[in-house]
């Protein structure tokens, strides 16, 4: 097994249609799909199991937060690359599995590959292009971090960092990349190219006390593998954002 998707769903039909979608018309088909569901009470997986993916595996969590799903799949992963694929996240092209399989055979001493992320609205127009591109280590300091869809990881660099964080509400995945990156020092490539799509919004971004929250909780990821900073320079972080994201036209 190459590809082991994780994805956590919880109520989801509303976006799970098209994540199932965009599983199943990829053009490698080497890959297993783990659910980790947070007991839906709507549809959610009985669209997940009417899907016409073959290789997947429903796992019941106990509604311990989203960074619990990520780590119950993990666990029970097969496959050599783990991809976490959110139930509002969709691979952009059929190939897109097809070329992230390439990376790794290209680069086969790189153990993570970090690449762009398009956030879409509900009308499916592409607004904003989440760039990799110009990532530096030091935003770390910032609060800041590429897009964490974009991230794709060997699932040895798992087995041997650890799993992720679960007392984070918000900034697990920050946690486990300031662990890889600036802590543990592992080898990394950016690609100058999207592969996945999101939804956009979020609840780390919905407002001005989940702002704040996610600043603490993003300070207490740094301070953890002992890497000192600010809140004045975490709260700026925002202005790094405006670099980061490129407004597009509309429909484009």
């Amino acid at each position: 097994m190459k590809f082991s998707i994780i994805t956590a769903t919880l109520n989801s039909q509303g976006t799970i249609n098209k994540t199932l979608d965009s599983i199943v018309s990829q053009n490698f088909d080497d890959y297993e799909v783990i659910f980790v569901d947070g007991h839906s009470t709507d549809k959610t997986i009985n669209l997940i199991n009417n899907s016409n993916i073959k290789n997947k595996t429903i796992i019941n969590q106990n509604g311990k937060g989203v960074y619990d799903a990520f780590n119950e799949g993990i666990k029970c992963a097969n496959g050599e690359i783990i991809l976490i694929l959110n139930s509002d996240d969709y691979f952009k092209e059929v190939n897109s599995l097809f070329e992230i399989n390439n990376l790794f055979v290209k680069y086969s001493n790189i153990p993570l590959f970090i690449s762009n992320v398009e956030m879409i609205n509900k009308n499916d127009n592409i607004i904003r292009n989440y760039k990799s591109n110009n990532f530096k280590k030091f935003m770390f300091y910032f609060g800041h971090m590429p897009p964490h869809p974009g991230v794709f990881i060997k699932k040895e660099i798992y087995e041997k960092y650890g799993l992720f964080n679960e007392h984070f509400e918000n900034a697990g995945d920050f946690e486990f990349l300031v662990r890889l990156i600036l802590k543990q020092k592992i080898n990394f490539k950016i690609i100058k190219k999207c592969f996945i799509q999101m939804s956009y919004g979020g609840k780390s971004n919905k407002n001005l006390k989940s702002f704040l929250k996610n600043t603490i909780e993003i300070k207490k990821a740094l301070n953890m593998n002992n890497i000192q900073t600010s809140y004045f320079l975490v709260i700026i972080r925002f202005i790094i954002k405006v670099f980061q994201f490129s407004i597009l036209p509309r429909g484009k």
